[in-house]
């Protein structure tokens, strides 16, 4: 539509001009942005795009992202200007004063209402590696909290010296079970299958696949669902010390009938993947896949190869 506008409108004036042509630049700049880096629309099915960002993504930091991010602010701005600036528009009080009041009152809805951080702070009490690249960080919430669900997300800013305090993604890998809530979060890339996990029919079997940290909001489903439906958990890594729930997913295995538990060193292949799955999880199961956008699509790949569906697959793709 913006487009559209731009090749249909004309102007005299320099700085309607100069205004709307700046808001459009840093829109279409925007979406080229998160559609390279923060989605998997090109790098998920280009090996070369995926190299190419691999490369940018030192210089494009997160926090050059965040920054980047704050130029759609700009934007706006610039449109609220650029409709200031018309003279035919500003000559419509009217029309004026409801442009103004609809810009302020997303605003205050945005900033004072939509996010409550008064009711989501909390108390770091636990911190601790769980391997060389990952760390287990338990934080305890105020008792004005709302509850979480098994593969929820929080964003997190840390107030403390020498963190910076942008937000960030971070997986939960507890279920809510304290009051007030414990969170156990897992920093790294994150996924949240809060809502999609609640269509799974009740009793339908549930097939689990992680690649490396992928494992956090999964073990949170396994300890949500474990016992109401029958779980099967493959867990993949690059090297036996990133296997840091081994031993409790082993326990459960013993505990539980209804749950098996298989990990390994390496990727899962199709050749694997036909041992470890059973012929009524191929017909029946959902299948919840979580790691890199690259792993993710060579196990659905080989999973087609076994015979699974399309629409039995959940996945999340650690793209960002």
């Amino acid at each position: 539509m913006a487009l559209l506008h731009s090749q249909l409108s004309f102007s005299m004036q320099r700085w309607v001009v100069l205004t709307g042509w700046l808001a459009l630049y840093l829109a279409i700049g925007g979406v080229f942005y998160a559609a390279f880096f923060l989605s998997g629309w090109l790098v998920d099915y280009s090996p070369r795009a995926a190299k190419l960002k691999k490369r940018l993504q030192r210089p494009f930091n997160h926090r050059v992202s965040l920054w980047l991010h704050r130029l759609n602010f700009v934007a706006i701005a610039l449109i609220w200007f650029h409709v200031h600036l018309i003279p035919r528009l500003y000559q419509l009080t009217g029309f004026i004063i409801l442009f103004d009041c609809y810009t302020l009152v997303a605003y205050c809805w945005q900033h004072f209402v939509a996010t409550d951080l008064a009711k989501n702070k909390g108390r770091v009490i636990g911190n601790r590696p769980l391997s060389p690249r990952v760390q287990e960080v338990t934080v305890k919430l105020s008792s004005q909290a709302s509850p979480y669900q098994a593969g929820a997300v929080y964003f997190l800013s840390f107030r403390g010296r020498g963190i910076p305090a942008e937000w960030h993604p971070f997986s939960v890998a507890s279920a809510s079970q304290a009051a007030p809530p414990e969170v156990k979060l897992v920093i790294d890339r994150v996924g949240d299958f809060t809502k999609r996990i609640g269509q799974v029919p009740p009793g339908c079997p549930v097939v689990l696949i992680a690649m490396g940290v992928g494992i956090a909001p999964l073990q949170s489903l396994v300890q949500r669902y474990v016992g109401k439906r029958p779980i099967t958990l493959l867990w993949s890594v690059h090297a036996p010390t990133e296997r840091y729930f081994e031993g409790e997913f082993k326990d459960l295995a013993k505990r539980e009938a209804t749950f098996a538990y298989h990990s390994q060193v390496g990727r899962l292949t199709k050749e694997r993947l036909a041992t470890l799955l059973t012929e009524s999880e191929r017909v029946r199961a959902k299948v919840i896949v979580v790691g890199s956008a690259q792993g993710v699509l060579a196990i659905e790949g080989s999973l087609l190869g076994l015979g699974f569906k399309k629409r039995q697959f959940i996945d999340e793709r650690l793209t960002i």
